[in-house]
């Protein structure tokens, strides 16, 4: 039923309309992931999916994990649950090859299990204003970890529809959540502030979450130029299955992984026009990250055999402080030139304690210093971006990281080509050197090289998109886990190539209708294993209306089936394929607007990781006062 579904909902998407619908104009969004210098969306020079704030709001989501599980080219796996640990990951790339931004701030914790990945589950909707997902490798403009691209967060500011508001919503397995915002300016000052709470219960066995963030942005506009503050916080508690033990379903002992973590994000732009077509941007940011996780013991057998893991109790502390000049400079008309420069520094160290008496402890720090220079051009058809940046880490080699895109609306009406090449690296993160169990301090640096063409069609009359991506990505020194060596590695080289399909319709000004495919074709170069976690196909389907006073969205998301390791379970590593859908609804009422969402709408049986079922159907309903 799922993939028959899914087929039909591609095939109305495909589908010519009955008729021509008047074309709706609108405004083509600006995308700042690629550059200092903004991007028109329709001439990004890459792959890119922008959701923006209208997206977000007709989703019903109370996570980032909620927005991007149904995003097209997006590979998201959760342990499970709610709360669960939740990455992702794009073109086949493993999830800490995909750098997280905050307004430009990285937020990815070399410290964790993950190995660099940022957990989604960690971050609320609050103050998001749009996200933008760049494909491809863009380590020539954000050094180490954006090997496979980035996921840019970008947050509300207080001259965007100023305005304030309230809500407050429950749901199944007794969840319930508050939130507060507001924004308005002043003369030269700006602001935009939200506070939230969201906690569920139990949800499949022994699997609480509870999440509070407090998130602001502040601007300051004068004679000497613009000051831009960006600052959240999070503070998180979960229970849960620890990863790699089989979940609910085949875990031997019962006991949960209890976690709490804390994260503060604060940035700080100066931005200032020396003359006309010269600007300097100057940037401080801090990142810190401290978390308490207390895992049980991992059994393969009942006794024990020689593939168990002891309980580990670990304190984690990150603090990253970066500094960065940026000098734009305009030559001519539509030809800039840029050059930057970046010092960070990552402080990490972990505590912790293996069968309740054995210390295991590690402390790292690494400087990186950076240079970069890029060189733009642009008009109405044709964008160029090439860029080189060099990064000097402390204890390894120098890395250079060169892009090179391009993207150009042919004469052809409608049609637009584009093309990226690039070069990527990653630096070992803190726990794949030093984690006690499966850590190995001889990593070398992993790198990529990835190359894309794609085309788009825009058939005005009938408000119909259709874009056709193929891409080819190649990982060296891949760093992965060998379940016969139990412990991380570097693999010679990984290949993966893929192909990107989308299609995108308007029948009606109030309605929107979009479906995705991808194929994705990855193998380890001289050796059997699989890579895990990487289905071969993907697919989603969706249908939204907004009319401005009814919003309602629908998406349906089909995922093949993946290579998996659950050490109770070696006989099993397939994770079945799953299709599952969810349901969002709203209805305004003057300043009030109630609103619906229902997930796993099909009540699907599923797993994500061997093991891990995902909970049943589940309804959040509330209302909100005010913007």
């Amino acid at each position: 039923m799922g993939r028959a579904l899914f087929s039909l909902l591609v095939g109305l998407v495909v589908a010519s309309p009955t008729r021509a619908q008047e074309p709706v104009v609108e405004v083509d969004p600006v995308i700042v992931t690629f550059s200092p210098v903004p991007f028109p969306l329709s001439l990004a020079p890459g792959s890119v999916t922008l959701i923006d704030r209208q997206a977000i709001e007709a989703g019903g989501g109370a996570t980032l994990e909620d927005v991007l599980r149904a995003a097209p080219f997006v590979d998201m796996s959760r342990t499970g649950v709610r709360g669960g640990s939740t990455a992702v990951s794009l073109r086949g790339g493993d999830p800490n090859f995909t750098l997280v931004l905050l307004d430009g701030v990285p937020i990815n914790d070399p410290t964790n299990l993950l190995g660099g990945s940022f957990d989604f589950s960690t971050l609320t909707v609050d103050n998001v204003e749009r996200v933008e997902i760049v494909r491809g490798p863009l380590s020539s403009r954000f050094g180490s970890e954006a090997m496979a691209g980035v996921i840019h967060i970008v947050s509300r500011r207080g001259r965007t529809a100023p305005g304030w508001g309230a809500s407050l919503a429950a749901g199944s397995f007794r969840a319930r959540e508050g939130r507060l915002m507001g924004r308005g300016s002043h003369g030269p000052f700006a602001a935009s502030a939200s506070a939230s709470w969201v906690q569920v219960d139990e949800q499949v066995e022994s699997d609480e979450y509870r999440l509070a963030t407090m998130a602001l942005t502040a601007d300051l506009s004068g004679r000497l130029g613009e000051l831009r503050l960006t600052s959240r916080l999070h503070d998180l508690d979960s229970d849960g299955f620890p990863e790699n033990g089989g979940g609910p379903r085949y875990s031997i002992l019962r006991e949960p992984r209890r976690s709490e973590a804390r994260e503060l994000v604060l940035g700080l732009d100066a931005r200032r026009s020396l003359r006309e077509g010269w600007n300097m941007t100057a940037t401080a940011d801090v990142y810190r990250r401290s978390a308490d996780v207390q895992t049980p013991p991992i059994l393969d057998t009942d006794p024990p055999g020689p593939l168990a893991l002891p309980a580990v109790d670990q304190e984690t502390v990150l603090d990253r402080r970066r500094f960065s000049l940026t000098s734009a400079w305009e030559v001519v008309e539509g030809l800039s030139l840029l050059a930057s420069g970046e010092l960070r520094h990552d402080d990490g160290q972990g505590d912790a304690v293996i069968a309740g008496e054995f210390p295991a402890d590690f402390a790292l720090e690494r400087t990186t210093r950076s240079a970069a220079g890029e060189l733009t051009y642009r008009t109405n058809r044709l964008s160029i971006d090439l860029a080189l940046r060099v990064d000097d880490p402390d204890g390894f080699p120098s890395e250079s990281s060169p892009r090179a895109a391009v993207a150009w609306r042919l004469p052809l009406d409608g049609s637009r080509l584009s093309a990226s090449w690039g070069e990527g690296f990653k630096l070992p993160s803190f726990f794949a050197l030093g984690e006690p169990n499966v850590g190995n301090p001889g990593l070398a640096p992993e790198r990529s090289r990835g190359f894309d063409i794609g085309w788009t069609q825009e058939i005005r009359a009938a408000n119909l998109v259709v874009s056709l991506t193929t891409f080819r990505q190649r990982y060296r020194d891949l760093i992965d886990f060998s379940p016969q060596e139990f412990r991380l590695v570097n693999r010679r080289l990984a290949r993966i190539n893929g192909v990107e399909a989308e299609a995108g319709w308007r029948p009606h000004r109030n309605l929107d209708v979009a479906a995705f495919a991808r194929w994705l074709d990855a193998d380890l170069v001289g050796t059997d294993e699989v890579l895990r976690d990487r289905p071969r196909w993907r697919g989603g389907a969706s249908m939204q209306w907004l009319d401005g006073v009814t919003q309602g969205r629908v998406e349906i998301v089909w995922v093949d089936e993946r290579f998996d390791f659950q050490i109770p379970v070696p006989q099993r590593d397939v994770a079945d394929g799953y299709t599952i859908a969810s349901l969002a609804l709203s209805r305004r009422f003057d300043r009030f607007t109630a609103f619906a969402r229902i997930d796993n709408l099909l009540d699907a049986d599923y797993e994500e990781f061997v093991g891990f079922p995902a909970p049943d159907r589940s309804v959040r309903v509330g209302f909100r006062y005010g913007d």
